[in-house]
């Protein structure tokens, strides 16, 4: 008998795409406003796990939300909270940026969501005072060092709305009283900013240059749990400044004014009423940072044309070089047919979001601060018949050519193959391809029985 085996060098290594090697750092940097137009982001309507209240990140969410609508997605947001050791979400970012999206994650250091189920006494037990005196250092450095490890480009906004009436907000960590730190400035946002800049000084020292760091607010116009606004939640007072901020964010909803009356407008959400500047006034008055839409969507809305004319109208607002600081938008479609239902099914508000987004404007594609193309794929290996080879950070996948045709397309950083030929692989992400490596013979042997 007669067998054909291919040659055979080195070892297979088997893992997941995007596992930096050690040592090894792909430069990609913070994200970076787009030279012209806004990114489009989405939640795209994730499953909710209780009773920590994560969302369950899946490969076809967003996707689905793509085919759907017609609108390319850029960056791909979901929630987490603080909970069980605060575990990395390795896994998700990894399958996010696989899929070809800019992952982002929404941390709160708040254990559980569930607004409907009795929850602990305020302000929880990581609340911001604690953080802020490095009560949780070790925690926040495993945490900082597997987002360093990922090698891929992470957008990170920590305690979103921390002005509103959110559990972990500053009204219920200190509030206005002046006891903590500098006796002219409220307890509350004191601690949220003192919190938030030592998260990023771990990041920084844990070497995580990966991470581009979000100032998410509230638009201020609402009626918060039953208490309105107080002076004292000025954004001023929580923005934890310059040096540790790369973009600024706000919540623009359809929500009545004061929980009464009709929807607002997009315009209204973001200028304000009753003798107050409006959020965007206030908020880009404190930096010039980008400005992001961090969560935009639409709150029991009276009809389906309602929607569409809602989206329009916001799509105009923001084109119109009226809010020139808006570069990049995440669009709500969680909690399907809930209070907050952004997700177009109708053919009425599918339509109208079509024509709302499906605007060059928003085709802006994700620009980083260092050069995040794939880097060069190393010496290729293979045993018996299996192609193998160092897994590249910050690679989404890998294209497998042999000579001048392209035979497959994986996402580790191997293949098994049963033809000879010169092959080369080269690594790919949503920048585009890294260069190829050098080609490898595989030469068939015979061997005789």
């Amino acid at each position: 008998m007669r067998a054909l085996v291919l040659l055979a060098l080195g070892v297979a290594a088997f893992v997941a795409t995007g596992s930096a090697s050690a040592g090894v750092s792909a430069p990609c940097g913070k994200v970076l406003p787009p030279g012209q137009g806004a990114y489009f982001g989405v939640m795209p309507g994730w499953e909710f796990s209780m009773p920590t209240y994560d969302d369950s990140v899946d490969a076809t969410s967003v996707p689905q939300f793509e085919l759907s609508t017609g609108r390319k997605v850029v960056v791909a947001h979901w929630r987490m909270s603080w909970h069980n050791g605060l575990p990395f979400p390795t896994k998700e970012v990894e399958l996010l940026w696989r899929e070809g999206y800019v992952p982002q994650i929404g941390l709160v250091n708040w254990p559980v969501q569930d607004y409907g189920a009795p929850q602990p006494a305020q302000p929880g037990p990581y609340p911001n005072s604690a953080i802020a005196a490095g009560a949780e250092d070790a925690v926040l450095r495993r945490y900082a060092d597997a987002a360093r490890k990922t090698d891929i480009p992470i957008e990170f906004d920590y305690d979103s709305e921390m002005q509103a009436a959110h559990p972990w907000g500053g009204r219920f960590d200190g509030g206005g009283a002046t006891s903590f730190g500098d006796p002219t400035w409220p307890d509350g946002p004191e601690h949220y900013r003192d919190a938030y800049r030592r998260i990023i000084d771990i990041f920084r020292q844990e070497g995580a240059t990966n991470v581009t760091f979000i100032f998410h607010a509230n638009t201020l116009d609402q009626y918060l749990a039953g208490s309105y606004w107080e002076p004292w939640e000025a954004l001023k007072n929580y923005y934890p400044g310059d040096d540790y901020i790369d973009w600024i964010g706000l919540s623009v909803y359809s929500e009545p004014q004061f929980g009464v009356g009709p929807p607002q407008t997009f315009e209204q959400k973001l200028r304000g009423a009753d003798g107050f500047e409006g959020s965007y006034a206030e908020i880009t008055s404190l930096t010039d940072k980008p400005l992001m839409l961090s969560e935009t969507g639409l709150y029991r809305m009276p009809s389906e044309d309602a929607k569409a004319q809602w989206v329009e109208d916001a799509s105009r607002a923001i084109q119109s070089g009226e809010f020139p600081r808006i570069k990049a938008l995440n669009w709500w479609a969680q909690n399907k047919g809930g209070d907050y239902d952004g997700y177009p099914t109708s053919p009425a508000f599918l339509n109208g979001f079509k024509q709302a987004f499906d605007q060059p404007f928003f085709d802006a594609k994700a620009q980083f601060s260092g050069d995040c193309s794939p880097l060069p794929v190393r010496t290729l290996r293979v045993k018996g018949q299996l192609l193998s080879w160092a897994p590249v950070p910050n690679a989404a996948s890998y294209e497998v050519w042999r000579g001048s045709l392209r035979v497959a397309t994986v996402a580790r950083s191997s293949f098994r193959t049963s033809k000879a030929g010169s092959y080369r692989i080269r690594a790919v992400n949503l920048v585009g391809f890294g260069p190829f490596s050098s080609p490898t013979r595989l030469s068939l042997v015979r061997r005789a029985s």
